[in-house]
């Protein structure tokens, strides 16, 4: 018996197709056990790894890689084909279902990129201080300016008499507008009664 029919056997059974032990109730209908499943994954992510590491596409495993891309150009576009199909097919059904699954799926891969000190968005480099790598701000800042035609730099807008957070004009003798520098005394005087409760609660 081939490989592909012990498969199929043990699919038609209920059976895991690893191991041909039983399902655990909570994967009823699925085709491996937990415990197959977790090797099958950690096997393909040391396999996407290596590829990644010779520069070679993971998916295709045939053209090369370009730079500091994980997939061929081929494979890239028929990601972005099948990712298309998926959402017009969700947003038929129910949109916002749709938007509720988006955002679940985007706070989970925030915080697991986040737990690795990865960018939050590229996942490729370390993140500094902030959330993004150098490269996601740079592109971030030339995106801002280039649709705001306003200046991005802190320090320039400051010497230009911008607010260093909008691009407004600054309220007099400040480095904020006038709305900007209000919201910031809000925030600053709900950061300061937050301490204080937290310090009442440790004494």
């Amino acid at each position: 018996m081939t490989g592909k029919e012990i498969y199929y056997r043990r699919k038609e059974a209920g059976l895991c197709t690893r191991c041909g032990g039983e399902l655990e109730e909570s994967r009823k209908g699925r085709v491996m056990c937990g415990k197959c499943a977790e090797k099958a994954n950690n096997d393909k992510k040391l396999d996407t790894i290596s590829y990644i590491r010779v520069g070679i596409c993971p998916c295709c495993r045939k053209h090369r890689l370009v730079g500091d891309e994980h997939l061929c150009f081929e494979c890239h576009e028929k990601k972005i084909a099948r990712s298309k199909k998926y959402r017009d097919k969700c947003r038929e059904n129910d949109l916002n279902e749709y938007k509720t699954k988006c955002l679940e799926s985007s706070k989970k891969s925030q915080k697991k990129k986040m737990e690795q000190g990865v960018c939050v968005r590229c996942g490729r480099k370390k993140s500094t201080y902030t959330l993004l790598c150098e490269k996601c701000k740079r592109q971030d800042k030339e995106k801002w300016q280039e649709k705001r035609g306003i200046v991005c730099d802190k320090s320039l807008r400051a010497e230009l008499g911008m607010c260093v957070n909008c691009g407004q004009p600054a309220y007099p003798g400040y480095k904020l507008c006038k709305s900007c520098y209000e919201k910031s005394c809000k925030n600053l005087q709900k950061a300061w009664d937050k301490y204080q409760k937290d310090k009442e609660l440790l004494e």
